[in-house]
């Protein structure tokens, strides 16, 4: 509710439209629901409910304007990833569609919902979540390009204004 996917899919948008190749690991939707986010962020309209497109709840200019940016959605360079990954599995994942063509962005909605790896195992939460941090950002220099990775922050009770990793855990 915090608007983290509507600024990934829109920084997603933006990157597509400028020709650059984006990644995008939705690890809290389904690859059908980000598609339908940015159409209708291209159509500039709000999102349509599944339940909508199912009943046929869309008013003519709406479904004509859904049409068109569905269509400019399928000619993005853009590949989106919905399986359950590890931090290991991601960055395998975006080295290999770096190979076949570079990426201009690697997008992970979000941080919090990447699985374990093996070496996480016995690890405390806030060490598994630093070590996904630092292995994205390694990802990014590697690739030379931005890797946006989604977090939700608990700032109640916060005892400094500068976000800490405590704070990313749910404080």
């Amino acid at each position: 509710g915090g608007g983290k996917s509507a600024l990934a899919v829109t920084a997603a948008a933006a990157t597509g439209k400028a020709g650059g190749r984006v990644l995008f690991a939705s690890l809290e939707m389904p690859r059908s629901e980000v598609a339908w986010r940015l159409a209708a962020g291209l159509a500039r309209c709000a999102p349509p409910s599944l339940d909508s497109i199912r009943r046929g709840g869309f008013n003519p200019d709406d479904e004509a304007m859904m049409q068109i940016a569905s269509e400019a959605v399928a000619a993005l360079p853009m590949v989106i990833e919905d399986r359950p990954l590890t931090v290991n599995g991601l960055c395998a994942l975006a080295r290999g569609e770096h190979a076949r063509a570079p990426l201009s962005l690697v997008v992970v909605d979000y941080l919090h919902l990447l699985q374990p790896d093996a070496e996480d195992a016995r690890t405390r939460e806030d060490q598994a979540l630093r070590r996904a941090a630092y292995a994205l950002k390694n990802l990014a220099k590697a690739l030379k390009c931005p890797v946006l990775a989604l977090s939700q922050f608990n700032r109640v009770g916060a005892k400094s204004e500068r976000p800490t990793m405590h704070d990313a855990l749910g404080g």
